[in-house]
Formats: structure tokens, sequence, C-alpha cells
């Protein structure tokens, strides 16, 4: 029995793998493509970040300097918001992720029947959940909510 060869042309070959935050290479990780649930996971995180830098300085809001920088400083958290709230709304209205931060590790836990399930049960689950979803926002319009 002949040896199995594979003939892999070596500057144009790149070993991909997809995850739900994007796309990446294998060799040196770089991230090549990246979805909205890795960019809206990046900018959470990004925020979690400067939350937890700037707060844990002791009598930080009693400085001049800070209250001085306070509306850009919340002028850029509430552009940030803004986007992400843009992100969580479309996530929500599909409804496949449910994203958990952990705020001690920095972390966040991204919890979805595709991770856990079989892909036809996966599905299965999901669109149920979804007509499910559907039919009680119709029936909060209907008595007028």
């Amino acid at each position: 029995m002949a040896a199995l060869r594979f003939k892999i042309p070596r500057k144009r070959f790149r070993l991909l793998v997809r995850t739900p935050g994007g796309t990446m290479s294998m060799q040196d990780g770089e991230r090549l493509k990246t979805t909205p649930l890795g960019r809206e996971v990046w900018l959470r995180w990004h925020l979690l970040i400067f939350d937890q830098t700037i707060y844990a300085v002791d009598g930080i809001r009693t400085w001049d300097a800070y209250a001085r920088h306070l509306p850009d400083i919340a002028a850029a958290t509430a552009a940030i918001a803004a986007v992400l709230r843009g992100y969580r709304e479309r996530r929500v209205e599909l409804g496949l992720f449910h994203l958990r931060p952990l705020r001690k590790l920095l972390v966040f836990r991204l919890m979805s029947p595709l991770l856990v399930m079989p892909l036809p049960d996966a599905l299965r689950k999901w669109r149920s959940l979804r007509r499910r979803r559907r039919e009680a926002k119709m029936l909060l319009v209907a008595k007028g909510y």
C-alpha cells in the first residue's frame, strides 16, 4: 500500500480555524476576520479592563484631573456603550449566543446550544426558542405592552 502524500504549496497554504469570534490563522494566531460576536467581546473586554483599571485607584473620583476629563471619559464610554448596545440587540434578536461576564477573571463565558449539542439538535432547540420568543412577543403586542 502506497503512503499517502499531500502536495501543499508552501507560500499559499494557510491553515485556518473558525471560532465564534472569527477566523484565525493556526500558524501565528493572527485574527484574519472577526464576527460581530468577536467584536462585541473585544469591546466589552476592553471596557471592563478600563473600568477596573481606572476605578481601582483609590480616591480617583476626588482628583481635579479626573473632574476635568470626566466629560471626555463619559463621552467615550457612552459611544462604546452605544456600539455595544447595537451588537447586543442583534445578538439577542438572533438568540444564538449568550455572554456572561466573569469580572474577577476578565473573561466572558460564551453559552450556546451550538457549543454543547450535536448540530441538528442544537438547531432544533434554537428554532423552538425563537418560535417561543416570537409568540411571547406577539402576545405582549396584542395585550398592548
